[in-house]
C-alpha cells in the first residue's frame, strides 16, 4: 500500500517553527542587537529604567527595583509629594484596608511589597491593619494618623485615585489590577523617578 505525504504533520511542524522563531526574534531583536523586549530602556528624571519581560527595572544603590507599569501609565494617578515625603521620613506606618474587600489578595500583595521595600530601602517599619475588626489585627483608620505615624488606607472605589490629608494617604482602586498601578506610582515617587 502506498502512503501519501502527511501534510497535516508537515504543516504543524512548519507553524511550530514559525512561532518559536518569531518569539526568539522578538526577545533578541534583529541580528541579536537586543532591540527586542529586553535591551531597551527609557530615561525619566535622570533615572534609567530597563524594559524587561513583565515591566521595568531600575537600579537604586545596590537594589534593583521592579515595576509593572511604565512611569507614564503609573502617573495617571497623582500622589502628593507631601504624602511621599511623610512616608519616607516616618519610622513606622500603618497600612490598612477593609477585611471584606473583594480585592483582599491584591491589597495584601501590594502591602507586602511596599512593606519590604520601605523597610529595606528607607528603614520604615510597617504594620498591616484593618479598618474594621478582623481577628487579632489592629483597627486603624485615618483618625489614627499622626505626624509620627502616618496611615495608608487601601480602598476599593469606582475610580483609581489618591488623596492625602492629615497624615493619611488613601489609595483607591477601581479594580484589582489598579493596586499594582498605585504601588508603582508610590514607589516611583519614593525614589524620585516621578515627582
Amino acid at each position: 500500500m502506498k502512503k501519501g505525504i502527511n501534510w497535516k504533520a508537515i504543516f504543524t511542524v512548519f507553524i511550530g517553527v514559525i512561532m518559536v522563531g518569531s518569539t526568539i526574534g522578538f526577545l533578541v531583536g534583529p541580528f541579536g542587537f537586543g532591540s527586542g523586549v529586553s535591551g531597551t530602556s527609557i530615561k525619566v528624571n535622570g533615572h534609567k529604567l530597563d524594559v524587561v519581560p513583565g515591566g521595568f527595572e531600575t537600579k537604586v544603590g545596590k537594589a534593583i527595583i521592579a515595576f509593572t507599569y511604565s512611569p507614564s501609565a503609573a502617573n495617571r494617578t497623582i500622589i502628593p509629594s507631601e504624602a511621599i515625603d511623610k512616608i519616607k521620613g516616618a519610622g513606622f506606618i500603618y497600612m490598612a484596608s477593609d477585611p471584606n474587600s473583594s480585592s483582599a489578595q491584591d491589597i495584601a500583595l501590594t502591602q507586602f511589597q511596599l512593606s519590604e521595600m520601605l523597610n529595606n530601602e528607607f528603614n520604615v517599619k510597617s504594620q498591616v491593619a484593618f479598618t474594621k475588626p478582623f481577628r487579632q489585627f489592629p483597627v486603624v483608620t485615618c483618625l489614627n494618623a499622626s505626624p509620627l505615624v502616618p496611615v495608608m488606607i487601601f480602598e476599593d472605589a469606582n475610580q483609581t485615585n489618591a488623596t492625602y490629608e492629615n497624615n493619611c494617604l488613601v489609595l483607591q482602586a477601581e479594580n484589582s489590577a489598579a493596586y499594582n498601578e498605585l504601588r508603582d506610582r508610590l514607589v516611583y515617587g519614593l525614589f524620585g523617578i516621578l515627582t
